[in-house]
């Protein structure tokens, strides 16, 4: 079985200390993106890197301590 390719050509510099946010439609790919820096999805072919190292050589928790997220649900109270 051939898999389908779901992200294709993404090229994102983001500078260190730099915040970002990813938004776009349904479907669109943010959460693939997020879960694949993340490596809860392996890329099957081609490349993540991070400081120039690819991502799949890295240690996942020091990967991941680098990250912080907000789910597309959020919720803000009053007072916080």
């Amino acid at each position: 079985d051939e898999l389908e390719t779901v992200l294709s050509g993404i090229d994102v510099r983001v500078a260190r200390g730099e915040k970002i946010g990813v938004v776009g439609r349904t479907g669109s790919g943010k959460s693939t993106t997020l879960l694949s820096l993340l490596r809860v999805l392996e890329a099957h072919s081609g490349r993540i890197t991070v400081d120039d190292r690819d991502i799949s050589a890295l240690d996942l928790q020091s990967l991941r301590a680098g990250f912080n997220v907000i789910l597309q649900d959020s919720f803000l109270f009053t007072g916080t």
